[in-house]
Formats: structure tokens, C-alpha cells, sequence
């Protein structure tokens, strides 16, 4: 059954020390939630400053030179434990960026004579099949579907809680060495449908005008030049991943069966084929833009 609420449970990766608390007044008025490693890193800053300030030689320097100190210490903290958007220290931005820095870890051969295990870590996987399937370079395979779900804040109590359910059982069935990869990208308005009904309404021209066939032409150029490659529009991706094909199998048959008999989660759902797989990992890979 529904829940009117759903508790997101703590991320398995993360410690207590990622554990977000707000300093708040009794009010409600306070700063933004940190966690609590920034929060004990600040208070060592300090204390680190303070006895740098009163036990170390700085202790016999003058008031300008102490000045001067503190506020060099404190524009080094400000560097290295300002919070980003991704919630990392930039501490830990500098250690990624030193290993960034070394020339091994930016460049990559793509000679026929080097080895293909470097370019291969770039992306993960080492082909696609003609059916669509990716092959991994760890053994997995996994499939893309273009899908069209079912949710809105709009739906009707008995609607909602109807999806939910459908939802719910879908991931219980869920095969537990399946990864369901979901990706949102932005890309051109599909347009295949349209064109190819305006060249059958041309095919299918009993009397021959001259201005109606440029008409059509230039709907046709309109869809295929202007809307099929400016108008962008957000397409959802979902890739299933399994760790072989038996595994990869048996996943889509589940998936299968959501699909035909029920519309509460995947309105829509169709796989790519090879081709279309090319594009789509183009587009993620490459930043390439997808046009008609």
C-alpha cells in the first residue's frame, strides 16, 4: 500500500562524520546545515591558530606580524574547508586535483601499438552489439531504453497511490545483481514520425500542384532544420545493467511484462538499437549534441 511518507534512509557510503546538523536559534533563524567533520575542522582550525599564537615563535612577533598571520591562516582555511555544491571540502578538491595534475592521468594513447586497457577505463565499456547491447569491459552487458514514466503532483489520491503501488512492486521484483541506471539528457524534439507523414501525404498525391508539393517541402525542412535540431526538449533514458546475459534475461523479462501490461510506471517504453545507442553515448560521453 501507499505511504503518505516516505523516510529517505542515510547513504551507505557516508560516516557519522557526514551527518549534517543546523545551528539554529530557538526561533528557527540559523546558518544552512553542515556536517559535522566541516563543522570539527573549523573549530581545529582555530585551536590550531590559537596555539600557533601563543606556544610557537609567532608568540614573540609583533601585533602587525600576528595580524598578518591570522589573516593568512585565515584565508588558507577559507580555501581548503569552504563547502561546495558538491559538498566537498576544497581540501579534498586539492587532493583530486594533484592527482589530476600528473601528466599519466590526463592523457591518454589511442595508437594501434599501445594498450587498449587505458582508453578502455575512459568509458567502461568495449562494444555494442547489433542489438544494442553494451558490453563492459568488467564482463557486465546492459541494455537502453527510451521510456516515458508516470508521475505527477497533480494525480488524483486513488491515481497516486495506484502508481505507487505499481512502482513498489515492479522493484521488488527487481533481480538483485540488476542495476537500473536512470539518465535525463536535453536533447533535439524527435521528429521521424512527422517527416515521414509528410512525404506519405507527398506519396499519396492523387493530383499533381506544384504549390501544395512546396508546401510540403517546406514543412518537411522546417521539421528536419529547424525543429529537429533547435528545439530541445528532456528525453529520459533508463539502462539496465546485469552482470551476464542470463542475468541480463531474466531482467528484461520482468521488465517486459511492467511494460506491456501495465502503464501506472513506463507509459512508454522502447530499446535502442545500435545506432541509437552510438548517438546516446555520444551525447554522454562526447557532450556531442544529438540532431535528426
Amino acid at each position: 500500500m501507499a505511504k503518505d511518507y516516505y523516510g529517505i534512509p542515510y547513504s551507505l557510503d557516508s560516516s557519522y562524520l557526514d551527518m549534517e546538523i543546523t545551528i539554529q536559534n530557538n526561533d528557527g533563524i540559523g546558518l544552512r546545515p553542515f556536517p559535522i567533520k566541516n563543522i570539527l575542522l573549523v573549530f581545529a582550525a582555530i585551536t590550531s591558530c590559537m596555539v600557533m599564537l601563543s606556544k610557537t615563535f609567532i608568540a614573540s612577533g609583533s601585533f602587525i606580524q600576528k595580524g598578518i598571520f591570522m589573516a593568512v591562516w585565515g584565508s588558507l582555511c577559507f580555501v581548503l574547508l569552504m563547502i561546495g555544491r558538491t559538498k566537498q571540502i576544497g581540501l579534498e578538491k586539492i587532493i583530486s586535483l594533484l592527482g589530476y595534475i600528473q601528466p599519466g592521468s590526463r592523457l591518454v594513447s589511442t595508437r594501434s601499438m599501445s594498450p587498449a586497457s587505458p582508453f578502455i577505463r575512459v568509458c567502461g565499456f568495449t562494444g555494442i552489439d547489433e542489438n544494442g547491447m553494451i558490453h563492459y569491459a568488467d564482463g557486465s552487458v546492459g541494455v537502453v531504453f527510451d521510456i516515458v514514466g508516470n508521475a505527477s503532483v497533480l494525480l488524483f489520491s486513488d491515481h497516486r497511490n495506484a502508481v505507487v503501488d505499481r512502482v513498489d512492486t515492479f522493484y521488488r521484483k527487481m533481480r538483485p545483481k540488476t542495476t537500473y541506471h536512470y539518465i535525463t539528457n536535453s536533447e533535439a524534439q524527435n521528429v521521424y514520425m512527422q517527416i515521414a507523414h509528410f512525404s506519405e501525404r507527398k506519396k499519396n498525391l492523387t493530383v499533381y500542384d506544384p504549390d501544395l508539393e512546396a508546401m510540403i517541402n517546406i514543412n518537411e525542412h522546417f521539421l528536419a532544420g529547424v525543429i529537429g535540431n533547435s528545439y530541445k526538449s528532456f528525453h529520459q533514458y533508463m539502462l539496465i545493467q546485469a552482470p551476464g546475459r542470463e542475468e541480463m534475461n531474466a531482467a528484461l523479462n520482468i521488465f517486459y511484462d511492467e511494460a506491456d501490461n501495465s502503464e501506472l510506471m513506463f507509459k512508454f517504453a522502447e530499446q535502442l538499437d545500435r545506432e541509437e545507442t552510438e548517438e546516446f553515448m555520444k551525447n554522454i560521453y562526447s557532450g556531442e549534441e544529438k540532431h535528426f
